[in-house]
């Protein structure tokens, strides 16, 4: 009878060990899934940080060089490398500038929205993707043209792996405005 005892009580301890390692694996597989989304939200803090020292420093040569950045914008259609997501960085930046202080601005939104040369590993907006950068004027005062006094709203955008993990759905999308009074 001790025999069929001790079957017994080796049958119930491998049902409390298979419950024990079915327990610890589901727990180690919630500790995994929590590191996976702990990972995609420091890439998109990452990413969120570069866009916004990027475009802060957008803003303020736009605060020293208002009259180059009013003179950019005041042709009817002026170049933009990442307007609308249509990237543009493969050509050299040009426009209608006629002053120093135009060709300046042309240069650091240039800067700004493509070149690999602001750090070591980092790049411009272009360099995340799905990136938009867009410049608009708002014209205060209705006159049909980007003139002194006109504020202006910088967007940029870029895809980061959502909801599907793919980054594709709309709602994948991350941006950050900000507006400008050079």
């Amino acid at each position: 009878m001790t025999s069929h005892a001790s079957e017994r009580q080796t049958g119930l301890s491998m049902v409390e060990v298979l419950i024990t390692v079915l327990v610890l694996s589901i727990g180690l597989l919630g500790v995994a899934g929590l590191n996976l989304q702990a990972l995609k939200a420091n890439t998109d803090s990452m990413k969120r940080s570069q866009v916004i020292w990027l475009v802060d420093s957008l803003a303020e040569q736009m605060h020293a060089n208002s009259e180059g950045v009013y003179e950019y914008f005041s042709g009817s259609t002026p170049r933009q490398p990442l307007k609308d997501g249509n990237n543009k960085c493969n050509a050299p930046p040009t426009s209608n500038c006629t002053s120093d202080g135009c060709r300046t601005f042309r240069d650091t939104l240039w800067r700004v929205a493509c070149d690999a040369s602001l750090g070591a590993d980092a790049s411009g907006i272009a360099a995340l993707p799905g990136s938009r950068l867009n410049i608009e004027c708002n014209d205060v005062n209705g006159s049909g043209s980007c003139n002194q006094g006109d504020t202006f709203e910088i967007e940029a955008a870029w895809r980061y792996q959502g909801g599907d993990g793919k980054g594709n759905d709309a709602d994948d999308t991350s941006r950050f405005v900000q507006a400008v009074v050079p």
